[in-house]
């Protein structure tokens, strides 16, 4: 995450450099904020699902035993076996989970970098059209005055070094 952040500076410092103004930064850093918020949020509630579909399965077993509960040692056992091959999947769940969030911030991060470069592109290809117009006007009205004055290509000096 850090390494996202570390190239999000480069182009945050590029930006700082060309004094551009940046007003939706701060916009996608508190919707970022907000959706984590939101996604602790459902990590919690889907934590206190998980508690009441174990309570509903103990629940469940005694009733249908009578009330007695589970006393084959077998049955314990495979019921502890799937209970921890569920924590594992969960758990492996969470983790891909949080590696897909990781991976959106990642490549939304990236999406910003891409349109700040383009636009940096485009205001430089604007920039050196322009120029190359310029250019181009100034070497045109070059000439007219020199073809004007009727001195194109017949200068001479005076004594003084002027010319004429």
């Amino acid at each position: 995450m850090w390494e996202q952040v570390d190239q999000f500076k480069g182009a945050e410092f590029f930006r700082k450099a060309l004094y551009l103004p940046d007003p939706s930064g701060q916009q996608m850093q508190e919707l970022s904020q907000e959706k984590q918020r939101r996604l602790l949020l459902l990590g919690v509630k889907e934590q206190e699902e998980k508690e009441v579909d174990k309570q509903s399965l103990e629940s469940t077993c005694k009733d249908s035993l009578g009330g007695e509960g589970i006393r084959d040692p077998e049955v314990l056992q495979d019921l502890r076996h799937i209970e921890e091959q569920m924590k594992i999947l969960l758990k492996e769940k969470e983790q891909a989970d949080e590696k897909l969030h990781e991976n959106e911030h990642r490549s939304k991060l990236l999406q910003q970098e891409k349109e700040y470069y383009s636009t940096q592109a485009q205001t430089l290809q604007q920039s050196l059209s322009q120029l190359t117009a310029d250019k181009q006007q100034t070497e045109a009205e070059l000439k007219v005055t020199e073809h004007g004055s009727g001195l194109a290509g017949c200068r001479h000096t005076s004594p003084r070094g002027d010319y004429f």
